[in-house]
Parts: C-alpha cells; structure tokens; sequence
C-alpha cells in the first residue's frame, strides 16, 4: 500500500475550506453522473422524434441538449483543475484532465449525417454543407462550423480522458498515509478498485466491438450492437463509475465516512 505524506492540517479540519473541498469533490462526481442523464432525457424531450436515440454523448453537440453539453464539459474542466491532489504529480494530472474536458467540449465529434423529415421549412432563410466539413448560417450568421480533424481531437481527447478515469480510482484514490486503514478506507478501496476496473473493461468492450466491426462485421452480435446506441451506454457506464468514487471520495455516500476521531485532529484516511 503506498504511502502519501499527509496534507496540511487545514485541509482535513471542519473548516470552510475543507467543505468547499469536499463539496468540490461531490461536484465532479454528480456533474460526470448527471451528463449523460441530461443529455439523453433533455434530447428525448426536445429531439428524439427527428433521428432517434443518441449514438453516444458527443453527438447532443448536435441537438438542442449542445448547451448542456459543452456547459457541464467545462464546468467539470473548472472544477478538476481547481481540485488538489496529494502530490505535484495529481495536481498536474487533474490540470490534464482539466485540459482534456475543455477540448470534448470545444472539437465537436465526426457525426454520421441523418436527413430528418421536416413538416414545414423553418421562416428564415438557412443554408447547411455537409461532410466532410460543416457549416450552418441562419440568416448570414454561422450557427455552427465543424471540420473533420475536430473530430479526431475529440476522439482522441476522450479516449485519453476515459482512460484516465480509471487510473484515478484504482491509483489515487485507494491512496492512504496510514499503514494500517481503517474499515471504512478499506471499503471504499473496494468501491474505487470496482469503479476503475468497470471504466477500463467497458472501454475495453467498446474496443472490442470496433476491432469485430473491422474483422466480421456481418457477425449477428455486432449488427445488433450496430443498431443500439452501444457507444452511449459505455460512455454511461464510464460516467457513472467515475461519478460514484468522486461521491465516495468527497463523503457523499452514506456509511463509507471515516467514523469521527476522539480526542485527535488527525486527517480521514480519503
């Protein structure tokens, strides 16, 4: 089990700071747990009878949901980069992640073009070029510019930040200054060793079906995945495990605290 030096007293007291830290902490988890709830609902809501259910996160850049989208990617960039870890070394890491939100949310993803029937032409005059660029002018302004290569930048960006999700469970937060941690520490190791190993074999799963999309892609399995929205439900369950050990971390799951010290100021096992 490593050992982390402990941080300073005042991050670990009851006091304001410490709140906002945990409060912070929470806030990370419920922003990664709520994106893909809103998305989804707030599309469904507004959109869902022009194309269907979303093929993954990305595309309600696409859809009426694309404020919530690129607000909660960069909300969550805020809060990362702000966050402290336990060494200079998480502290860049998060600032990485930081990075990495803020680049999903700015380089929107390579879409599939789908041409939705329209009952009536909207009153105003609009003009849309399609693949491989695309741009959208409403009445002489650009509503939306998109190129190919942003594509790959998300791509590229979110498979990074995916993979780090896990590492941060499995390697930062099973983390303690104490050689021998306490039942609730133990118990939440449990927690964040599962969520971290849940987020890499769905990507690994996601990886899978690609490779088998190259290789046999008349294969039923994946003709069936083909129809289902499979990339959304894995960027779900990424989001989701990511989502619950920021909870547990920030003391947000009932019965995972450390239990209140006696007598002591000495810092929870996080």
């Amino acid at each position: 089990m490593p050992l982390e030096p402990k941080r300073p007293s005042h991050w670990e007291d009851t006091k304001a700071q410490v709140i906002s830290a945990q409060h912070m902490r929470r806030g990370v988890g419920w922003l990664a747990i709520l994106l893909p709830v809103l998305t989804a609902v707030g599309y469904w809501l507004f959109g869902a009878q022009r194309g269907g259910f979303l093929g993954s996160i990305s595309e309600s850049y696409y859809t009426l949901m694309r404020d919530v989208f690129v607000g909660t990617l960069c909300i969550e960039a805020f809060f990362l980069y702000a966050y402290r870890g336990y060494s200079a070394f998480e502290d860049r890491f998060f600032n990485g992640l930081a990075v990495l939100c803020v680049a999903i949310a700015l380089f929107s993803v390579n879409s599939k073009p789908v041409v939705a029937a329209v009952a009536a032409p909207p009153p105003c005059h609009y003009s849309i070029e399609m693949y491989p660029t695309c741009l959208i002018v409403l009445n002489d302004r650009v509503l939306m510019s998109h190129h190919e290569a942003f594509g790959w930048i998300h791509i590229v960006a979110a498979a990074i930040l995916f993979a780090s999700l896990g590492y941060v469970s499995i390697g930062f937060f099973t983390k303690t200054d104490r050689a021998e941690p306490g039942l609730e520490k133990r118990r939440r190791n449990t927690i964040y060793r599962v969520a971290g190993s849940a987020i890499w074999s769905a990507l690994a799963l996601y990886g899978l079906f690609l490779a088998a999309q190259k290789l046999a892609p008349e294969a039923a399995w994946v003709r069936t995945l083909d129809d289902w929205p499979f990339l959304f439900a894995v960027e779900t369950v990424c989001l989701f495990a990511f989502g619950f050990s920021w909870l547990v971390k920030g003391d947000g799951v009932y019965g995972l605290s450390d239990p209140p010290m006696q007598g002591t100021s000495g810092s929870p096992q996080q």
